[in-house]
């Protein structure tokens, strides 16, 4: 039986820890007191991990995963909802990148007002059905599609580029709408209309 297998099917934190000290510990100190003490390290690990699932998000090497439809708040300003896939039936979990938000914290903090975002994450089966492109960043979490109240579209971009974001397109025609896309790549691509 694996080392992850046995941590998957632990009745306690205690009998998890022992577990995982089994394997990496030498020598395996077995007395009480040091089970005690490795019992309420992980006990303490859990409760932490247990109260952010109760939050309805977990956050991976720089990316949270929520879960659709239950709002969580990421920033001063944003919840998760407003990232949220618009497919239906499609998905249960919503993909973010945090960087993603620290932009979108920093546009709301300059213009003052608040920012709509248009279409954010998108699972692979809704970008699809939706004509969007082939490893769009949408669908990996990594853009999002904003307006910024009473402003024009061409003033988010300016600001978007002195902040350093890399990824913008630009949309400001009644046939594209009126919205400036966002997203974190990391080599320059600037690109106007056509939705």
């Amino acid at each position: 039986k694996s080392l992850l297998d046995t941590l998957k099917n632990a009745k306690s934190v205690a009998e998890a820890s022992s577990a995982f000290m089994l394997k990496f510990e030498r020598p395996y100190d077995q007395s009480i007191a040091a089970q005690n003490k490795r019992a309420s390290y992980g006990q303490n690990f859990y409760n932490k991990y247990a109260e952010s699932g109760n939050k309805g998000s977990e956050s991976v090497m720089g990316y949270k995963t929520c879960k659709k439809g239950v709002a969580v708040k990421l920033s001063a300003h944003f919840n998760s909802t407003e990232f949220d896939c618009h497919g239906s039936g499609c998905c249960s979990q919503t993909l973010i990148n945090e960087k993603l938000i620290e932009y979108l914290e920093k546009i709301r903090e300059h213009f003052g007002k608040p920012i709509t975002i248009t279409s954010a994450y998108r699972c692979p089966t809704h970008n699809s059905n939706v004509g969007g492109a082939t490893g769009s960043r949408h669908s990996k979490g990594d853009a999002a599609d904003i307006v910024v109240s009473g402003v024009a579209p061409r003033e988010v971009a300016k600001y978007a580029e002195s902040i350093g974001i890399k990824g913008i397109g630009l949309y400001e025609t009644s046939a594209d709408g009126y919205f400036v896309h966002i997203d974190t790549r990391t080599t320059k691509s600037f690109w106007y209309g056509q939705a």
